[in-house]
């Protein structure tokens, strides 16, 4: 193990920056020969409370987060922080571009559940109607909409669009048409869609584990 490994390890930013320091010139991304880890990954690895500051300064130095262990996991699969510390998780998620993790929410909707399960609710509310919560939540966890999201639908009883999927919006390019256009913008839009909601059989059947079933089961 290098210096620069025990140091990332142990989230000591003070001896990374004397390592990656034009005097030293240290490759950030030499590999253990054995488990091909790089200072990247016992950054990552560590849990140690300096670990954002020592992944900020691998990354700046051009750590490459690409990179596998023997393993085959990047970096951003070793985070390793425990649940008490999810705000700092969270900051070292986002510094290798990774989903943010939430706690456990019991009063967000249960979407495999109950009246937020059924099929009118799926087909006509689901990332349609806002969400009224006024704070800071797991959105893919949550049936309603959000602003700035994604997911969002145009109410398919307001507007007369078909589930054909538009391809100017399946390029990624922004459709001219808008929320006029004909054509479904999104998944959601397409599978959701009255006239294609549960209408195609699910190859997995019973043995299907999605979240949102937008097939038909046995």
């Amino acid at each position: 193990m290098t210096p620069l490994m025990v140091a990332a390890a142990y989230g000591s930013v003070a001896c990374i920056d004397v390592l990656l320091s034009p005097l030293h010139l240290v490759d950030p991304n030499r590999a253990s020969p054995s488990s091909l880890s790089t200072a990247l990954h016992l950054a990552a690895a560590g849990a140690a409370s300096a670990a954002p500051a020592a992944v900020s300064r691998l990354l700046a130095a051009g750590a490459d987060p690409t990179l596998l262990d023997h393993l085959h996991r990047r970096s951003s699969d070793l985070v390793a922080l425990p649940p008490n510390s999810l705000p700092l998780k969270n900051h070292l998620l986002s510094l290798f571009g990774g989903r943010k993790e939430w706690p456990p929410d019991p009063s967000l909707p249960d979407i495999k559940n109950g009246a937020y399960a059924s099929d009118d609710f799926r087909m006509y509310s689901f990332k349609v109607r806002a969400c009224s919560r006024a704070y800071s939540h797991d959105w893919t966890e949550c049936p309603f909409v959000h602003p700035g999201e994604n997911a969002w639908r145009r109410d398919p009883r307001k507007y007369h669009y078909s589930c054909v999927p538009c391809p100017e919006f399946k390029k990624g390019a922004r459709c001219r048409r808008g929320d006029m256009c004909e054509y479904a913008h999104g998944v959601f839009e397409s599978w959701l869609h009255p006239a294609q909601y549960r209408t195609r059989l699910c190859k997995d059947d019973l043995a299907c584990t999605a979240r949102l079933l937008l097939r038909a089961h046995a």
